[in-house]
C-alpha cells in the first residue's frame, strides 16, 4: 500500500491525461467510424457500396434494416454469411457494413420495403 503523501511523478497527470483521450477517441471512431447521415437513402447507393465491398466482406448476400428513430430513419447494411448470420470484423467482433442516419429513402427503396423493416440482397 502507498503512503498517501506521495505525490505522482512529474509529468504523470499529462501522460495520463494523453492516454485516456486517445482511449476515449479511439472508442469513438469505432462506435460512429460506419455512421453516415443523408438527406435521402438511394437504391444506387446501397448497390454500389455492396458491390463495392462484398467480396471483401466474403459475404453470401446482405441484408438493408430500417428502423423509425425521430425525424427520419436507420438504415443499417449488413453482410451475411450462408447461415444468414452476419459476418463480422475478426479484429472488432462488430457486423460488417453501414449505419446510415436518413431523413427518407427513395421510392426504389421504399417500393422494396413494402411496409417491411428489412430487404435481402442475394
Amino acid at each position: 500500500m502507498t503512503d498517501s503523501s506521495e505525490k505522482p511523478p512529474p509529468g504523470y497527470g499529462l501522460a495520463l491525461w494523453k492516454w485516456l483521450r486517445a482511449q476515449l477517441v479511439s472508442l469513438f471512431r469505432a462506435a460512429f467510424g460506419r455512421l453516415m447521415a443523408k438527406d435521402v437513402l438511394t437504391f444506387e447507393e446501397v448497390a454500389t457500396y455492396l458491390r463495392e465491398n462484398a467480396k471483401r466482406a466474403q459475404a453470401a448476400r446482405a441484408a438493408l434494416l430500417r428502423r423509425p428513430r425521430p425525424g427520419g430513419w436507420t438504415f443499417r447494411i449488413v453482410f451475411l454469411d450462408d447461415t444468414n448470420e452476419p459476418v463480422v470484423d475478426p479484429a472488432t467482433g462488430r457486423p460488417l457494413g453501414r449505419v446510415v442516419l436518413a431523413d427518407d429513402c427513395d421510392d426504389e427503396l421504399r417500393r422494396l420495403f413494402a411496409g417491411k423493416e428489412m430487404i435481402l440482397f442475394d
